[in-house]
């Protein structure tokens, strides 16, 4: 877990793999870095563009469970990261 945040939800480790789309249509199937309730955090290979809506999807259920979390975000910051980036999406309200 990590501290010193700003966030109001604390955001944890993550080692699940989600589904993430551009609005090209494009999926990439990513490693994620951290979860909370208000986003996520993905290793991507390409860089997503800040500002830019995306669907996300990640089964939140325990191993051998499935419960899809299916939701839309916003790509809130994407930094360089060993020839893959670090990319935060925030969750977007319904």
């Amino acid at each position: 877990m990590y501290t010193n945040q700003r966030r109001r939800n604390l955001r944890t480790g993550y080692g699940r793999t989600a589904w993430v789309t551009a609005p090209d249509g494009n999926t990439l199937f990513v490693p994620t870095i951290d979860f909370s309730m208000e986003g996520i955090g993905i290793d991507s290979p390409t860089e997503l563009a800040i500002g830019e809506q995306v669907d996300v999807a990640v089964n939140i259920a325990p191993t051998g469970k499935v419960n899809m979390l299916e939701v839309r975000g916003e790509v809130r910051h994407s930094s360089a990261r060993e020839g893959r980036y670090a990319v935060g999406i925030r969750f977007s309200a319904p």
